[in-house]
Parts: C-alpha cells; structure tokens; sequence
C-alpha cells in the first residue's frame, strides 16, 4: 500500500493545503516560548490543520499517527509532556507508526518503541553558516534521512526562519514524501 500523508505546494504562495485523510501538524518550541498555546491551534483548525498534542490518530484502520508535544513543553508547560513508550502504550503494533515530534532528539528510544516513521524539523539546519556545524553535533540527526534499527528518521531543514529572515548555507525545502509499507 502506497500512501501519501501530506502533500504541501507552498504557504509562501497560499495554497490550500488538500489530504485524503487529514492534514496533522505539531507545535514547535518557539509555540511554547511565546506561551500562546491555544491561539495557535485555533488559527491552525481555522486553516484545516489538526494539532496533535500527544495524541494518536488512526487513519483508515490502516495507520496511526502519533503527535508529540514539544520537547519544550517538558519544561514550560504545566502537563509536561508524555514519554515515548508511554504515549504508545495502546498503539497497535502491527499497523504502520508514523510519529511527528519537532525536535528530532532521542532516536534510538523513538525505534526501540516500534516507530516505523518519525518525521522532524527544528533545526533549520542551522539556518546560518557556520551554525550547521553546530546542529549537526546537537543532534544525530540534524537534517536528512536517518535508518536506525527499523525505524526511518527524517529531518527538514524547513522553509522559516528564526531570528533574521535569511539562510546562508542552508536550503529551504518542503518534503513530499511517499511511504510503501510491507507487511512483516
């Protein structure tokens, strides 16, 4: 079975952003930092998008999306967040496990949990040279694709930015991507 999750044109030119089964979104850090929780996922409902907040969804009975709350939510949110195993306690095993967490720490927790997908971004890839170099010792993976027991690990460099509205060494991008999952 061949699925595409999400398929994006381009915000920067206001497309609608159209899926079969749903457009599902989590927050970031700087979500957090701005403390304004709600009017986000109100203005991200506004525009379709469902905000999963350590939540799994089953689409199709045939796979189940897992949203994380940020990591910074650990730390600046009263609820904290869940960890890995525990927010997968009652997923099925047997049907594909696609997570979506900002901040791509803890790789080989989020495999040995049974995540077959884990889509991340946060680092912008260090937006600015020579700051990758930086990212790229912060984190394993700090952009690109990463196969890690069972689990395949993606890391986009984005389309925003932080602090100045500039790249330099670093690309935007805005993933397609297409999974083919095989039964066990």
């Amino acid at each position: 079975m061949a699925t595409t999750i999400y398929s994006i044109r381009s915000p920067i030119f206001n497309a609608v952003l159209k899926s079969q089964f749903g457009i599902y979104a989590v927050l970031g850090n700087h979500e957090y930092y701005g403390g304004q929780i709600e009017p986000y996922i109100k203005e991200m409902k506004a525009h379709g998008m469902h905000v999963l907040m350590d939540q799994i969804i089953l689409l199709d009975n045939e796979i189940q999306i897992v949203g994380r709350k940020d990591r910074t939510a650990e730390s600046l949110s009263a609820e904290g967040r869940k960890r890995v195993d525990e927010l997968l306690v009652d997923v099925n095993k047997s049907l594909p496990i696609i997570m979506l967490d900002h901040q791509p720490h803890h790789l080989e927790t989020i495999a040995n949990a049974g995540v077959d997908v884990l889509l991340c971004g946060h680092t912008h890839r260090g937006q600015l040279m020579p700051f990758h170099w930086i990212t790229s010792r912060m984190f394993e993976l700090d952009w690109g694709y990463l196969i890690k027991g069972n689990l395949h690990a993606i890391v986009s460099s984005g389309f925003g930015t932080w602090g100045p509205p500039i790249r330099l060494g670093s690309r935007s991008e805005i993933i397609e991507l297409t999974i083919t999952f095989k039964p066990l």
